[in-house]
């Protein structure tokens, strides 16, 4: 049975409500459009038949309509190639550029013995350049997106690690807290400082370092009930603080961690930074301690009650005391105290007893002080003794002079104090007198006694100290403060800034790459996450104010700006941009700079591009999921050259097959004329877009034809051939429409031609990896993304399905109906076209595409096109637009739902889990983007309600009663009456869930 076709589909109500639609364009004063008029008689009359004379006409057989759209210049749309992007891998360690020339064949092997086959589209240079760093800044923010040499997907310029900006300070004060002490931190600014927002003090987190990790400790403002003062903390013992290793240098560290930058530079500009400690308890036990009697030293144990001369001393006698971290402190106040043990009890001897505190001063032993004092002389190191040479516990003050130095007491090299005995003995009085042996010896007129002590302690005021390293990890470089804060030689003090503080907040992404890009052409290939159909669109977001904009008069204007380092600064770098400013997977084209140079960033040394944002607003914010070099675009064909296809007969209407097929369009055929054409022929051909026209080789002359879809626009001096693609065959002219070859041996060549396409070219990802020939230092290739666009020839039913839209349309696109008409006429891919009736905010033509179902899927497949389907439809309509229409393709929005009902079946009923599939298949079918509704596709912005889902289970046999039936909006996570879509949405039935009411009770 030959299948109805209609030409035209119009019924009798269309072609009534279209004629009294004209009524007031030809006739206005005619107002009553009442059936009961006579004019509305007469039009009914003439629509009746008018419908027969279509009805008739759309009776005409198959081959008649096929004809009759060959002769309307239709003709089934040719198989189309898939295109898939191909990366290449030069051999590890290969350091110089391999260049991988066009038409580079790769291979794809099927699960049969099938072999796919693909041709890279254009030259590229591969060189071993590994994208080592993907990092989205954006002001204070970092997010580095690279790792294993791959890129994570992220959202273009979002960012959301803290850039770390860190102090580190340096001192051997710091071991003073292990024990319970004070260190005070005061940050010096020439800057008046009027708030607290002023103090950098209130912008840092500080902490210390345990051996193991940074733990956190918290400062002071002030202790001891002092009066604040600005910029300065307070960091107390005891705390379990271990030396560390910062920027190479080892010591006792403090870290301060930026946790908010300061709104105001002078907040981190300082001229100098000092320590001070404060010291708690009772004080420092002494290094070492000698005692020197008779030439001989000793030890002085502090463990028990002591004594430091002998029992009974004489004159010279020596006690040395040692402390080096608090006596090579020029400058500093120290404090010596001594206790009386519980066991000794001061009495009034040793009245005339002298000491002298001594110190070494490079030479000799250089005198601090004498006690009792000695005033007639100057009191350089302001020295104080509270026991009033022993006569009492108390505490011995004086100044460490600024000439002492190191010296060895019994052989241990340190920084020693001596207290040296003056008087022969302790006390004066007394006289000589016999003993038993009569021996004149001396006798003490009071009793004499060395004090005994239970311990002796030392402190200091250290005074205002530098530290030893200033080191700022800032901004992801080291910075060492302790240099820039030096003084000047005209003894100046400079003032820094204590962090790195980026004044650029414009959002910008970064790409380091091992090495520069060779010289030449380069690119970049960014694949965009393209499935924005799961979800709906969101509005308007803006970097700069971080607003919604709403307004629908709003365009989007987007500036950004592509640059490179070389050496010196950033500098532009002109680019074509095939990603339409991050809106789609494409290429990012350069020419590679000659002066690319690396750099520093991010604490990286690496080759930099980055792209900054400069000015604008993404509709949706783009998810970048991969960035690739070493890539370009390959084809699903194979090419031939310059082969003869045969000769030339002289009779009309002869055709010619190619050894290969099946055929692709793009071929260029040449016919050896013997002589040139006339002037006016060529001038025609030229006007046809024939650059050349001929070519001369020895005696023959290659005359170019041009392919023509059919042969009906052709005149006797057409040079045109068509091509059957079904057939493999190339069809020349009859003489009047289009020149048939001359009679001519061998005269018929074809330069070039592509065979391949369809959809079987849709490979999977990782499957194109075998180069059909070997290219020096390149190790292997593959296809990281699979390949798309390949679409197999056009069939008769859908030929005859879309030709009464391109009668309509005439291959202008002006009307809507025009743009979706034409979009299916642009792939054999493309099942179902919608353009939306209003523009968009960038003033633009929206035509939304569905693709026909894959092979082997069912309905509850989501039909997203592809991207290379998309840009198909795109350039299409592009040519076929008015100028100044800016169009926009893209993949439907669909709205997700459940579908919950509780029904009861039939008794008879015996194969319930069959009938539930059967409600799920129809509820499908009816809600399907392709076929649902009335059969066409469910309409756009269409609501879904429970009506509808009641009509369509009610068509269903075996139902006996439906108790409940629930939508649930899986976008807003709700349950709904009703699902309310917009003019560009579609549902999408994700899952239907039925229960038995029977089973439940």
């Amino acid at each position: 049975m030959i299948p109805k076709s209609n030409l035209d589909d119009r019924t009798f109500d269309d072609i009534v409500d279209e004629a009294i639609r004209l009524i007031p364009r030809y006739c206005p004063e005619w107002t009553n459009h009442n059936p009961t008029d006579p004019g509305i008689t007469l039009i009914e009359l003439f629509a009746w038949m008018t419908e027969l004379t279509l009805y008739r006409l759309n009776q005409v057989p198959e081959k008649t309509y096929l004809s009759l759209l060959e002769l309307m210049g239709l003709s089934l749309i040719p198989p189309q190639a898939a295109r898939a992007v191909i990366r290449f891998f030069p051999v590890e360690g290969y350091k110089k550029p391999v260049a991988v020339k066009a038409g580079t064949q790769i291979a794809a092997a099927s699960g049969g013995d099938t072999m796919y086959m693909f041709e890279t589209e254009q030259n590229i240079t591969v060189q071993n350049n590994r994208l080592l760093a993907c990092i989205n800044r954006r002001g204070e923010l970092w997010t580095d997106y690279c790792g294993d040499d791959a890129v994570s997907p992220f959202r273009l310029f979002e960012a959301n690690g803290e850039i770390d900006h860190i102090l580190y300070i340096g001192s051997p004060l710091f071991s003073y807290l292990l024990s319970d002490h004070t260190i005070q931190i005061t940050f010096k600014s020439s800057a008046e400082i009027t708030s607290v927002r002023d103090e950098i003090t209130n912008f840092l987190y500080w902490e210390y370092w345990d051996g193991r990790a940074w733990v956190h400790i918290a400062p002071r403002q002030t202790i001891d009930k002092r009066k604040k003062r600005d910029n300065t903390i307070y960091i107390q013992g005891p705390v379990p603080i271990e030396p560390n290793t910062v920027n190479g240098q080892e010591g006792y560290f403090l870290r301060a961690v930026l946790t908010e930058v300061p709104e105001s530079r002078k907040a981190i500009t300082v001229s100098g930074l000092e320590l001070q400690t404060h010291f708690g308890g009772s004080g420092f036990l002494p290094d070492l301690c000698f005692s020197n009697s008779g030439s001989q030293y000793a030890p002085v144990d502090m463990n028990s009650s002591f004594r430091i001369f002998s029992e009974n001393p004489e004159y010279n006698e020596i006690f040395y005391l040692s402390a080096d971290e608090i006596f090579s402190r020029p400058g500093s106040r120290v404090f010596l105290s001594f206790a009386f043990s519980e066991i000794y009890v001061p009495g009034d001897e040793n009245e005339n007893v002298r000491f002298s505190y001594e110190y070494w001063d490079g030479s000799n032993w250089a005198k601090i002080g004498e006690s009792p004092r000695d005033t007639s002389g100057p009191n350089r190191f302001d020295f104080k003794d509270g026991t009033f040479a022993f006569k009492q516990p108390g505490e011995v003050q004086f100044i460490v002079p600024d000439t002492i130095f190191k010296t060895a007491v019994n052989k241990e090299e340190r920084y020693w104090l001596r207290i040296r005995l003056l008087t022969k003995d302790f006390s004066l009085g007394g006289e000589y007198i016999k003993d038993d042996k009569e021996n004149w010896v001396w006798q003490f007129s009071s009793k004499v006694h060395s004090p005994v002590f239970s311990k002796i302690r030392l402190s200091y005021n250290a005074g205002i100290q530098q530290p030893e390293s200033i080191y700022t990890n800032s901004n992801f470089s080291w910075h060492d403060l302790k240099t820039r804060l030096r003084k000047t030689k005209q003894n100046q003090t400079p003032e820094t800034l204590l962090f790195d503080i980026s004044a650029d907040t414009i959002p910008a992404l970064y790409l380091g790459f091992s090495s520069a890009f060779p010289k030449g052409s380069g690119s970049l290939y960014i694949k965009i996450d393209d499935d924005r159909s799961s979800k709906p669109k969101s509005r308007r977001f803006s970097f700069f104010n971080e607003k919604l904009f709403e307004s629908a008069a709003e365009r989007r204007l987007l500036d950004l700006s592509w640059e490179y380092w070389d050496g010196t600064g950033w500098q532009g770098l002109p680019v074509n941009d095939y990603t339409d400013s991050f809106h789609e997977s494409g290429f990012i084209e350069f020419t590679a700079p000659e002066d690319m140079a690396s750099k520093d960033q991010f604490d990286r040394d690496l080759y930099w591009l980055r792209v900054r944002f400069l000015s604008g607003s993404f509709e949706i914010q783009p998810t970048v999921t991969a960035v690739l070099t070493n890539a370009v675009y390959a084809r699903n064909r194979t090419t031939y050259k310059n082969e003869i296809a045969g000769s030339g007969t002289g009779a009309p209407a002869q055709w010619v097959s190619p050894a290969h097929g099946p055929l692709l369009p793009g071929m260029e055929l040449y016919i050896d004329e013997g002589s040139i054409p006339p002037a006016n022929e060529l001038e025609i051909m030229k006007g046809e877009g024939i650059p050349e026209p001929y070519q001369i080789d020895g005696e023959s002359v290659w005359v170019r034809y041009k392919e023509a879809d059919t042969f009906y626009a052709s005149n006797s001096h057409s040079r045109h051939f068509v091509v059957d693609y079904r057939e493999n065959r190339i069809f020349f002219g009859d003489g009047q429409r289009g020149i048939n070859p001359p009679r001519r041996k061998f005269n018929i060549r074809i330069g070039s031609y592509c065979t391949g396409g369809g959809s079987s070219g849709n490979v999977a990802a990782g499957t194109l990896r075998t180069l059909t020939q070997s290219i020096p230092f390149i190790a292997g290739c593959d296809n990281p993304f699979p390949a798309e666009g390949g679409a197999d020839m056009e069939t008769i039913d859908n030929l005859k399905s879309r030709a009464a839209g391109v009668f309509k349309s005439l291959q202008r696109a002006v009307t809507a109906e025009d743009f979706q008409w034409l979009s299916r006429e642009a792939s054999a891919s493309v099942g179902r076209a919608w353009c939306l009736k209003e523009k968009n905010r960038q003033g633009e033509i929206t035509v939304i595409v569905i693709p026909v179902i894959p092979s082997g899927e069912t309905l509850a497949h989501r039909l997203i096109p592809s991207r290379e389907l998309i840009r198909r439809v795109h350039g299409y309509l592009d040519e076929r637009k008015l100028v100044g229409t800016k169009i926009r393709v893209q993949a439907p929005l669909y709205r997700g739902f459940h579908i919950l009902m509780t029904l009861v079946f039939k008794s008879d009923v015996m194969d319930v889990e069959r009938l539930k599939k059967n409600i799920d298949t129809a509820l499908r079918a009816n809600f399907h983007a392709l076929c649902g509704g009335t059969g066409g596709g469910w309409e756009f912005g269409k609501a879904v309600t429970g009506g509808t889902v009641l009509k369509q289970i009610e068509k269903v046999e075996g139902i006996l009663s439906v108790d409940e039936v629930r939508l649930f909006d899986i976008d807003a996570g709700v349950a709904v009456d009703k699902l309310v879509l917009k003019d560009d949405e579609l549902p999408y039935l994700d899952e239907v869930r039925i229960e038995n009411r029977r089973e439940l009770d």
